[in-house]
């Protein structure tokens, strides 16, 4: 199970019946987590991405890539932190306003920078590759000496990613070193699956193609209207849809 599939089985879940409370804080941990690559990956122009790997080196062990973008002669890893609040720095690592403490990002990055560029050498020796850690929560404020040029802030990003306004030359080399990056990663980390919830037959809820759930008074005996995908359905599509869904996912999210 991959993050995304743990998040599709979150989002037929929510607004069909309640969450408990471990559902919950699993949810909301996933939720910031993939939301902040989602935040970032909407940011970035049409260049040679590659997103979500996890890459193992004998000597250094696994390192986990949340987005890695090769343009020209360059290969870019972002770390994607979503972290929200007050944070200053503190035994080596950040503290929020509430004294939880998390670890610092720099000894991670460095690690996943050495084993990337391992690889990317033994692809092309003359590509150069860059890290960074990206803070992509507008609600992130740090208190310290923030001139560390690892770092990456909201308010950055705009400036830093015009250099990738358009894919001057290496557009096919490009492309072939993120398939051999796919190529050589290892397989993704067994996410733990959600925490089951007990089968009701009465639980409401239509779900659109797009995943948006939609109201009520949107749907009518015949015709169902979706705002967010501006798409008109038979109604009778959609609850075969949502129907159809729900068997494939029994053994996964009920019990």
């Amino acid at each position: 199970m991959t993050i995304a599939d743990k998040m599709n089985d979150y989002q037929i879940l929510k607004k069909r019946q309640p969450l408990s409370i471990e559902q919950k804080d699993d949810f909301y941990s996933v939720y910031y987590g993939y939301s902040g690559e989602q935040s970032f990956a909407e940011l970035l122009p049409a260049v040679s991405i590659v997103r979500d790997l996890h890459v193992r080196s004998i000597s250094k062990g696994l390192a986990q890539f949340d987005i890695i973008v090769v343009h020209d002669q360059t290969v870019t890893h972002y770390d994607i932190k979503n972290y929200k609040g007050q944070f200053t720095v503190q035994n080596h690592g950040l503290t929020n306003q509430y004294g939880k403490y998390f670890k610092n990002p720099d000894d991670q990055l460095d690690r996943a920078h050495y084993i990337l560029e391992e690889y990317v050498r033994r692809f092309n020796p003359h590509y150069q590759v860059e890290s960074y850690v990206v803070f992509i929560n507008e609600g992130f404020h740090f208190s310290g000496d923030n001139r560390n040029p690892k770092w990456l802030f909201r308010s950055m990003l705009s400036s830093h990613l015009q250099q990738y306004a358009d894919e001057r030359f290496m557009a096919f080399e490009n492309a072939a070193l993120c398939h051999y990056l796919q190529g050589v990663a290892s397989p993704p980390l067994n996410i733990n699956p959600i925490q089951r919830s007990p089968f009701n037959m009465n639980m409401k809820g239509l779900r659109c193609n797009c995943g948006t759930y939609i109201s009520e008074q949107l749907y009518g005996k015949k015709k169902t209207y979706c705002p967010v995908c501006e798409q008109l359905y038979t109604t009778r599509k959609v609850v075969f849809n949502n129907s159809l869904e729900l068997y494939i996912k029994r053994y996964c999210i009920f019990d």
